[in-house]
């Protein structure tokens, strides 16, 4: 019955990679224009949707993460930040036990970027308590608990030398 299941699904698999090749291009190709970053972050974003149809979480998230990227070169925060954040949670949504949830070997990357992206712009006022730095302090359980459940100790300890090193705890940071 399995086997059966997978043959009817697999034409519609095989046009969603098709489709996903296709959009992938055209946001390449955006990204190239003058004034296309937009268009070409909306096309990440129906990437990503056609990964997620595709049951494919992690390429989805690096089809966001191209995304915002893109908006980022434009100095648009607010909404690099929702991509980055939808990335985040199409890897892992802390929802439930990280132990039960597939993650690729690259899991862990997606979250080092947002949390990276979140330290060095933070909205264009880089300080403690403004928005991009709590919501960095956010994604650094997730981030840490998707390394640990990779086995990949090494990018918690980056990006949280890089926080410190950035932002110093006081005595009463919440973090501590």
């Amino acid at each position: 019955m399995v086997r059966f299941l997978a043959l009817l699904n697999a034409p519609r698999l095989a046009l969603a990679l098709v489709a996903q090749v296709a959009l992938e291009r055209a946001a390449n190709l955006c990204l190239k224009q003058p004034g296309g970053v937009g268009e070409a972050a909306r096309l990440y974003q129906r990437v990503a949707n056609a990964h997620f149809q595709a049951f494919e979480p992690q390429r989805a998230a690096d089809a966001l993460c191209l995304g915002a990227k893109a908006l980022a070169a434009a100095g648009n925060f607010e909404g690099c930040w929702a991509l980055y954040k939808a990335a985040c949670n199409a890897v892992y949504d802390g929802s439930e036990d990280v132990a039960q949830v597939p993650l690729k070997a690259t899991a862990h990357e997606t979250f080092e970027q947002a949390v990276e992206w979140c330290l060095s712009s933070s909205g264009g006022a880089i300080e403690p308590g403004s928005l991009f730095v709590e919501e960095a302090k956010i994604l650094l359980p997730r981030l840490a608990a998707v390394a640990r459940a990779n086995g990949m100790e090494g990018p918690v300890n980056k990006v949280c030398a890089g926080m410190l090193r950035r932002f110093p705890p006081k005595k009463n940071d919440p973090l501590l």
